[in-house]
């Protein structure tokens, strides 16, 4: 069994990092012998899918699980498709976090990824740091459903409205 660390800096004595799909680095341990390989993410400039590379990586280079402190919805849904358990919200030294992981004290977060709000609401994804600047888009985007103040018609409605008058339908 093979476990991929998200860290800033190659090495043992590295701290763990909070983004999974942009850190520079991961390490490969093999958490029963501590053996472990350094590996260069290669998609961290990417301008987008950077998580979803970065989980074909990953399982590439054999692991079966995932330790970090994020990972957004489109590489959860990549490292759940491949059988990946995935250790979210974790921080410290990579050591630290293996000897956790030995002890059993990490526990595969089946929600890591989700969508807030997913029952109708805002598709912002809420994850661990973003407090105050997640309510502070909400608040200002709010869902999508903005409302005229004249008639009360949303965005949607009166668009719909101008194209029908303007296609005579």
């Amino acid at each position: 069994m093979k476990i991929a660390i998200s860290v800033a800096e190659p090495g043992f004595e590295s701290e763990v990092y909070p983004r999974f799909g942009r850190s520079q680095y991961f390490i490969i341990i093999d958490p029963e012998t501590m053996q472990y390989e350094s590996v260069t993410n290669p998609n961290i400039e990417a301008p987008s899918g950077a998580g979803i590379s970065t989980a074909e990586l990953v399982v590439k280079k054999g692991a079966s699980a995932v330790i970090t402190g994020s990972i957004g919805p489109k590489a959860h849904q990549a490292l759940a498709a491949a059988g990946v358990s995935m250790l979210t919200g974790v921080n410290g030294l990579v050591r630290d976090a293996v000897a956790d992981f030995n002890a059993g004290r990490l526990v595969a977060n089946v929600e890591a990824g989700t969508v807030a709000g997913s029952e109708g609401g805002s598709r912002m994804q809420r994850v661990p740091g973003m407090g105050a600047a997640w309510e502070l888009r909400r608040k200002r985007h709010g869902h999508g459903r903005r409302r005229c103040r004249q008639n009360g018609s949303s965005q949607l409605e009166r668009r719909t409205s101008v194209r029908q008058h303007e296609t005579g339908r």
